[in-house]
């Protein structure tokens, strides 16, 4: 444990999301009933506005004493502003934020898309704040989105050109949508939505894409990711039994009292066509998701939690003894495949009591890390873990977690480092668990250049220490008496897939071998190597 600290008042705070720096300068976004929230002389808003405020606050771990606390400040009108898991931090500092409304003075900018606080209920709102700027100058955006009843932003993400998506739920029938949007009308008493606004435009300008998406029940998107090609992947659930899905789903049958649903939209697109991908995800009973990933290649990995003993899980995943209470789940998903093997990887994490997943990075090497809460006293710890016991009340409360998982199943596990590519670090895993007759067994690599030809080295053995290769290390032992180069291309996206399908033969139980991904090209200037040459990491693989 390198930091910790409290971070409130005298009454009730609530911290819903939060971002560090390559500097470990922390970020958080969140809800206080404080009138004395700490806050600083630069801050925006230093009073409290209302029943219930919004707050932003800056801590640098690197300074000593009440100087940790770099920046910090009330946002919210007279009445009740609620924050939710929507934050963005961009390289300089400047915080995107949404959350919801109920007074028509919260803080809005002149030209934004809406300013109008009209109709019932309570509105979404995305604000931005850059506290390098002094004074009301911080609120450098904000803005009204919502329609004639209730409405709800759940998750932001902001792309380079400073573009807004946010997505959530909402009640209202006049929810704002653009000429053209997947769906332009309600489908039930709750849709999720879909928006993109471009504040860097004037007025109703702004609103650049804007749709529903759902069925005839509720739907709710909690969590939202944006590709460098604008693809929307949101996920979250639905009561829907005919919520939008599309032909080759992984799973187009809704299968119990709530359902997650995941689905990729591409405004690029027109009419029905922007809805590229739409599956359903569950078991039998209910089940929620609260955070997504999309990897270079358009691989989806997603968490949350559900109370199915039936949720699908994949062979050699980490745990697949269903429950019939609530405990998290990480799965991850591949829109390129074919029916069901698309899912490649699907989990649960938990123990006998209630546990939820609530949020999950994806690292450069194709693990994830995972945080949430848990009652459970047996919730798996590892052997020299910061805390193996569990310190909260089983019935109320609960303790936090953090755990770390490879996604790699039984028979597969990965060793060396990636040398890195144009990209980044070059990713390589598995599609499937190494089992005899395992027909769909595929080696994978994320993060390659794209369109360019690669080898796969399989190999008999290997090295405790790379050899360099034109600057990159190679892991595999190319002097074992079994050792092949397979030619492999990469995709538009730098992904590639190198089908191994293992014959059912029982005696090929227990074979070993290793293997890695060697890239050659482009010979361009930085980020790619100097030689055009990159390796990933490398697999030890056992037939099981």
């Amino acid at each position: 444990l390198v930091y910790s600290t409290f971070l409130g008042g005298s009454a009730d705070e609530f911290a819903t999301a939060g971002s560090a720096d390559k500097n470990g300068v922390v970020t958080i976004w969140g809800s206080t009933f404080s009138t004395n929230l700490p806050v600083t002389g630069n801050a925006f808003d230093r009073s409290f506005n209302g029943f219930i405020d919004c707050f932003v606050s800056r801590l640098d771990p690197r300074k000593t004493g009440k100087a940790q606390l770099v920046y910090s400040t009330y946002f919210g009108g007279t009445s009740w502003d609620q924050a939710v898991a929507a934050m963005d931090v961009d390289a300089k500092g400047v915080v995107t934020v949404s959350g919801w409304t109920c007074r028509s003075n919260f803080p809005l900018t002149a030209g934004a898309f809406d300013t109008s606080f009209v109709g019932g209920g309570c509105k979404g709102f995305v604000s931005r704040l850059d506290p390098s700027k002094t004074g009301n100058a911080q609120l450098v955006y904000s803005t009204l989105l919502g329609g004639n009843a209730g409405d709800t932003p759940r998750c932001l993400s902001v792309d380079a050109k400073g573009v807004i998506t946010v997505s959530g739920e909402t009640t209202s029938t006049t929810f704002p949508t653009t000429a053209g949007a997947f769906n332009r009308n309600i489908n039930g008493k709750l849709d999720g939505f879909v928006s993109r606004l471009d504040p860097s435009k004037t007025g109703a300008a702004q609103l650049i894409y804007s749709t529903f998406l759902g069925g005839s029940a509720k739907d709710s998107a909690f969590a939202i990711h944006v590709g460098a090609d604008n693809v929307v992947t949101v996920t979250g659930w639905t009561f829907s039994r005919f919520f939008p899905v599309t032909v080759g789903a992984f799973d187009s049958s809704f299968n119990g009292g709530q359902d997650v649903f995941v689905s990729q939209l591409d405004p690029s697109k027109s009419g029905k066509a922007q809805l590229v991908y739409s599956t359903f995800l569950g078991g039998t009973s209910t089940q929620s998701a609260s955070a997504v990933s999309v990897d270079s290649s358009g691989v989806i990995t997603l968490a949350g939690v559900t109370r199915s003993w039936n949720f699908p899980t994949t062979k050699g995943a980490f745990d697949r003894n269903g429950r019939m209470g609530s405990t998290g789940f990480i799965s991850r998903l591949d829109p390129s495949k074919t029916a069901r093997t698309k899912l490649i990887y699907s989990t649960y994490l938990g123990g006998t009591r209630l546990t939820g997943v609530s949020a999950l990075v994806v690292d450069a090497s194709g693990a994830v890390t995972v945080s949430g809460n848990t009652h459970a006293l047996d919730f798996p710890t590892t052997v020299g873990a910061y805390s193996r016991s569990f310190n909260g009340r089983r019935f109320n409360g609960g303790d936090a977690f953090a755990s770390r998982l490879d996604m790699l199943p039984t028979g597969v596990s990965a060793f060396g480092a990636s040398s890195p590519g144009c990209k980044g670090q070059l990713a390589m895993s598995v599609t499937a668990m190494p089992g005899v007759g395992h027909s769909n067994f595929e080696l994978s690599c994320t993060n390659a250049a794209p369109l360019v030809t690669g080898l796969v080295a399989l190999s008999a053995g290997r090295l405790q220490q790379p050899f360099l290769f034109l600057g990159a290390g190679i892991w595999v032992d190319v002097a074992s008496p079994v050792f092949m180069l397979i030619p492999v291309p990469s995709d538009a996206r730098g992904g590639a897939r190198l089908p191994l399908p293992i014959p059912n033969n029982p005696a090929l139980k227990g074979a070993r071998f290793f293997s890695q991904f060697i890239w050659f090209g482009p010979n361009a200037p930085k980020p790619c190597p100097p030689f055009g040459v990159s390796a990933s990491n490398a697999l030890d693989i056992t037939i099981q």
